[in-house]
């Protein structure tokens, strides 16, 4: 990334899009980020013109801060500069010494 942080994206199965510059993964998604974040869900879709990803299956969030838990899936948006989970959600911070 142009910050010098990385990710890693790892999924069982995924169909590319080149016309719409889609990806749909499946069979269990993870992403990890440099900081110690991982975010597992089952199925997601990327917009990768537009920066974009959403999932409507539960997703778990584990990090530096603790962990997060929705049932409903998220929506990225701004290639990450807004994140949303929809709920119900359930919040376990971790407090750092």
């Amino acid at each position: 990334m142009k910050s010098g942080s990385w990710l890693s994206l790892k999924s069982a199965n995924g169909d590319y899009h080149q016309k719409s510059d889609r990806l749909e993964l499946g069979g269990g998604v993870t992403l990890y980020r440099n900081d110690g974040t991982v975010v597992t869900t089952q199925r997601s879709a990327i917009d990768l013109h537009a920066g974009d990803a959403t999932s409507t299956d539960p997703v778990q969030v584990t990090g530096p801060f603790g962990t997060l838990n929705a049932q409903k899936g998220f929506t990225l948006t701004g290639r990450g500069s807004k994140i949303t989970f929809n709920g119900p959600a359930t919040l376990t911070l971790t407090q750092v010494q």
